[in-house]
């Protein structure tokens, strides 16, 4: 059975190593891989497709753009990318939301509205939280069933457990969401945590736009998944007071994973992924944030508690979950 993943455009014509060193890719990109990587063994011939530099990695076959409109698929899953109603010749084609909002561009032009989603050809609808599911609904009228089917981690990218760093923070994603909030509030954090380092992660296309980092806080910029992973390992806290709408938020799973302690916003979906953590109400003030990181800081036994719920639930979420979902999803609409 031929099995297409979809991921549409992106900035670069993405190659292997792109993915393998995190340049030019989000979540989305990272998670279709894995997607793609898991099904392959199971039994399936499948391809990945997209701005892709052409070729053959870890039993997938890479497709660009002109290559997938090329080949009949039995299955495609399109990754946020709505044209490929149009543009992708399969018999099943399941349109996996990543995002609260669907992609419409097509050869240059905006070609798709929200009735789009209705349309027949359309096998099913994935999202990844029952927040992400309810607002697809209120958003856009779909009249369909939609499947919920969350992210997961590949737990092989990391090491064994580390020793944290004391009174260590990290900031994993985009700028806009939330780090310069973080970095608002971190002269009050080093006032009553004086040892306190954080160091930031932010994905290619999102370049910080910080003149000077303050004392205390080292910018690496893009690194590759295990680097990254390292360094969620020895961090004690994940501070993300965001106001963006996550769907799901896989940073907050590989935290968690992790040990670190997450420390964000109970907005959107978060709520149902952070299990192990706190998750302070919108509106709160960097005041409120920085009591719950005092409290933290003097309790190891909380702290404990914490990491331990937090890994509990997160290691649950693995890529052997996932891939069952998936396919008793395609089974049922391939009886």
């Amino acid at each position: 059975m031929k099995v297409l993943i979809y991921i549409g455009y992106q900035k670069e014509d993405l190659t292997y190593d792109d993915f393998v060193q995190g340049n030019y890719i989000g979540g989305t990109e990272i998670l279709a891989l894995k997607l793609a990587e898991s099904l392959a063994t199971c039994g399936f011939q499948i391809y990945l497709g997209g701005n892709l530099t052409s070729g053959v990695h870890n039993n997938v076959t890479w497709l660009n753009l002109q290559e997938c409109s090329s080949v009949k698929f039995d299955i495609a899953i399109s990754a946020s990318y709505l044209h490929f109603i149009d543009s992708i010749n399969a018999t099943l084609k399941y349109f996996w939301m990543h995002n609260t909002d669907y992609h419409g561009w097509y050869e240059g032009e905006w070609k798709y509205s929200d009735a789009d989603l209705n349309d027949s050809r359309i096998t099913g609808i994935i999202a990844l939280t029952n927040w992400h599911k309810n607002q697809l609904i209120k958003d856009f009228k779909i009249k369909r069933p939609i499947h919920i089917i969350g992210n997961a981690i590949d737990r092989k990218s990391f090491g064994i457990e580390k020793q944290k760093i004391k009174n260590s923070f990290i900031y994993s994603s985009a700028a806009d969401r939330g780090l310069y909030r973080l970095l608002l509030m971190w002269d009050d954090i080093r006032n009553e945590i004086p040892d306190a380092t954080l160091n930031v992660f932010c994905p290619g296309y999102s370049t910080p736009d910080v003149n000077k980092w303050p004392e205390g806080v080292t910018y690496h910029g893009t690194v590759d998944q295990k680097t990254l992973h390292n360094w969620q390992q020895l961090s004690e806290y994940w501070l993300h007071p965001t106001d963006y709408e996550e769907t799901y938020c896989i940073t907050a799973l590989e935290m968690q994973y992790s040990r670190a302690i997450p420390i964000t916003t109970d907005i959107s979906a978060l709520s149902e992924v952070v299990n192990g953590g706190y998750l302070l109400p919108p509106g709160e003030t960097n005041k409120e944030f920085i009591a719950i990181i005092k409290q933290l800081s003097k309790s190891n036994s909380i702290k404990g508690i914490l990491r331990e719920k937090g890994y509990q639930w997160s290691k649950q979420q693995s890529w052997n979950t996932r891939i069952i979902e998936w396919i008793q999803l395609i089974k049922r609409n391939t009886k």
